[in-house]
């Protein structure tokens, strides 16, 4: 077994099958590297082989030849099992330009029979209209089109929550050269939607409680929260470039600023994939884990109501004229560290030359 993390690390391999699991959750660049390198490891020769009896009645094996007295041979494999992720590579290589010897084969949910009852319906309750569509019937979904946010409602979201002095706070930073953008969260009542398929049943609520902006540099957001919260434990959740840039040109890091502060900062190696944490965001709104003081935090609402996504990049917009991605950024990375929707991992093990 490899991992698809390194596309370059699947070499050294000979091969009659290549099994891909859930390629398509791969950025598109990355995805296609791997069918490649697995294509080309795909070239292991295995023959056909039949029984016959000899003159005597004993049975013996031997390899297949076929009418022009050629030894018969497998076609080789490649084969991936994964849940489409909107129109990217395997939409890509199965459906827009599928090759005759390509095969693409599209299974319901629904007809798993051993799914237990509801199943789908507590699904749909969790998670993203799209990213359910996409796991019941196995379709290519559009997950980029339209609002980034859709689970976002100004209402439903409210909350009257505000900051309780010396609470822990639990702050979501996004790093930028005289636009930095931080959102201040408590911990509040556990949420309880009696769902099996819910894996963070029980767990305690955040809700955003202040919205930090109009800073220039990290050193200024230092200030601005020890001297707004200075008895308040303060746990960070930062942009993961941070660990590797300054936002002040310092040769010291972003993080080591945080850190240097007395600030517990807690990040990823490297951050998660674009759609991932806009589904994890999703996901937390709808499911009431994550919600936003609108008279607190007005431009997080609107930035929440307004971001779309960009038609060329399947990405959520950004502009140099506005803020919005910006602060949906750093709304996000505190959310996708806390409740992210988890995909299933294989474990990693290396594999000789077959």
């Amino acid at each position: 077994m490899k991992s698809m993390d390194n596309p370059e690390s699947i070499v050294g391999m000979n091969v009659f099958a290549v099994f891909l699991d859930e390629l398509d959750t791969l950025p598109m660049e990355k995805a296609w590297q791997v069918w490649v390198k697995s294509l080309a490891r795909a070239r292991k020769k295995v023959n056909v082989f039949e029984q016959y009896l000899d003159d005597d009645g004993e049975k013996h094996t031997r390899i297949k030849l076929d009418e022009n007295g050629e030894e018969m041979e497998l076609e080789n494999q490649m084969i991936v099992g994964s849940t489409p992720e909107g129109f990217r590579l395997l939409y890509k290589l199965f459906e827009k330009e599928k090759p005759d010897n390509y095969t693409l084969i599209q299974a319901s949910g629904y007809e798993n029979t051993h799914l237990p009852k509801g199943y789908y319906d507590n699904l749909k309750q969790i998670y993203p209209d799209e990213l359910v569509e996409a796991y019941i019937n196995g379709k290519f979904v559009n997950m980029a089109v339209g609002a980034v946010y859709k689970s976002y409602d100004r209402e439903k979201c409210d909350t009257d929550a505000l900051y309780r002095d010396g609470e822990e706070l639990h702050i979501s930073m996004d790093f930028n050269v005289m636009n930095m953008n931080a959102v201040v969260f408590v911990e509040r009542e556990p949420v309880f939607i009696h769902n099996p398929l819910f894996q963070y049943e029980g767990f305690n609520s955040f809700n955003a409680v202040r919205h930090l902006h109009d800073i220039v540099d990290t050193p200024e957001l230092i200030q601005v929260i020890r001297e707004r919260y200075p008895r308040s434990p303060i746990y960070c959740y930062p942009d993961a470039s941070g660990k590797n840039t300054s936002s002040k040109g310092f040769t010291t890091s972003d993080i080591s600023l945080l850190k240097a502060a007395g600030f517990h900062c807690k990040y990823p190696n490297k951050n998660p994939r674009i759609l991932d944490r806009v589904q994890s965001v999703n996901s937390a709104l709808k499911t009431g884990l994550i919600k936003v003081n609108v008279r607190q935090c007005e431009k997080v609402a609107e930035a929440l109501e307004q971001q779309i996504y960009n038609k060329n990049t399947e990405l959520p917009e950004k502009s140099s004229l506005s803020s919005i991605d910006d602060i949906n950024d750093s709304f996000g990375y505190f959310i996708h560290m806390k409740f992210p929707i988890k995909r299933k991992q294989t474990k990693k093990k290396e594999l000789g030359g077959m």
